[in-house]
């Protein structure tokens, strides 16, 4: 399996129809583009997947068929030393505890991964708006495997309110990639500019 897959990956990085999709993963002869993978089993031979848009392509002995080509791409420039960002993970009746120790670590920025369509527990606000209050940039991302965070519920805590407050939101992307994006922006660009890399994702 393994020099399969060597072999497919040569094949999808120097055939021309593959120019131009960006950084791909070519794994058991599917092509995916980086951005929009994850891995989804521990050790599964097919564990990196697309969920919400699928493969851009395939590999089929021979040749490469491109299926698709994405059309949303950002590029950010990697500069020296990265900031640190830190990642919270959120889970029913949590309160702001693991935020405020986030945060108190010295780091530039911070990930949320919520519930849902990108809600917290109504317990956190206050945590989250300390952050806020405190010049840190904080996005949030779903724990779910597909979707993204959308500003869809009003209720305490809800996608709605975090906007409101300040907060960007990550589009599909998981908590881990969220987290890889604001450290490039942070060192790119500084905290100012946040938003414009997280608008419309």
């Amino acid at each position: 399996m393994a020099r399969r897959t060597w072999i497919a990956a040569v094949r999808a990085v120097t055939d021309p129809s593959t120019r131009d999709l960006g950084v791909l993963i070519v794994m058991n002869e599917v092509i995916l583009a980086a951005a929009e993978a994850t891995k989804t089993h521990t050790e599964s031979v097919d564990t990196f997947q697309s969920p919400d848009f699928g493969p851009v392509g395939i590999v089929d002995k021979d040749r490469v068929m491109i299926t698709r080509r994405p059309t949303h791409r950002t590029h950010i420039e990697a500069s020296g030393t990265l900031p640190d960002v830190a990642l919270v993970k959120m889970a029913a009746g949590m309160d702001g505890r693991m935020i405020r120790a986030a945060a108190s670590t010295g780091a530039a920025g911070l990930v949320i991964e919520a519930l849902g369509r990108g809600n917290v527990p109504p317990e956190t606000i206050p945590a989250i708006r300390e952050v806020l209050t405190a010049g840190l940039p904080v996005v949030i991302a779903s724990r779910c495997l597909r979707g993204r965070v959308l500003d869809t519920y009003g209720y305490p805590g809800g996608g709605y309110e975090l906007r409101e407050m300040g907060c960007q939101f990550a589009g599909s992307l998981p908590g881990q990639k969220a987290r890889i994006r604001l450290m490039l922006v942070l060192a790119a660009v500084g905290r100012h500019r946040v938003a414009e890399y997280f608008e419309g994702l």
